[in-house]
């Protein structure tokens, strides 16, 4: 246990070192043995101008995706590491429940009085949305149960 605790003292050290903000990445889904996880990534650069990026957490979701569940998971593993207030902007899928986590997410600031506003600083993944857009084409062309011939 002192092990620990003197890692994640380095580690808090570490975030706190960071000179300016740290965006973040959302990723939430179930597995096929119905447990659910929250993956929170960090990403930031160093004073050297490094792009560098971390796993923050990767939390056990109990309960419902909602984004209020998710918005208090995020806040939670945030608040270990004392980084709630070096937070730049998330990236998420496009899933309503990460609206509303960022509609709790602004409400959180706006009552320890930090700007942040629900919608400038949500990036949808391009990604996800690329992928969308490719399903429903294949779905208009009629070609989604194609299979690659041997």
């Amino acid at each position: 246990m002192k092990c620990f605790e003197e890692e994640h003292t380095n580690i808090i050290d570490l975030y706190q070192s960071i000179p300016g903000k740290i965006s973040f990445a959302l990723d939430c889904w179930t597995s096929t043995n119905i447990y659910s996880f929250l993956a929170i990534t960090g990403h930031w650069i160093t004073q050297d101008w490094e792009l560098q990026s971390s796993l923050i957490d990767f939390v056990n979701i109990s309960g419902p995706h909602s984004g209020e569940n998710l918005c208090n998971a995020f806040v939670k593993s945030c608040n270990k590491l004392e980084i709630l207030s070096k937070l730049f902007a998330i990236t998420s899928d496009n899933a309503t429940n990460n609206d509303t986590l960022m509609k709790y997410l602004e409400d959180i600031y706006r009552s320890k009085n930090i700007l942040f506003d629900a919608n400038k600083f949500h990036c949808h993944c391009i990604a996800h949305i690329l992928n969308l857009v490719v399903q429903d084409i294949l779905k208009h062309l009629k070609a989604d149960n194609v299979q690659a011939k041997k």
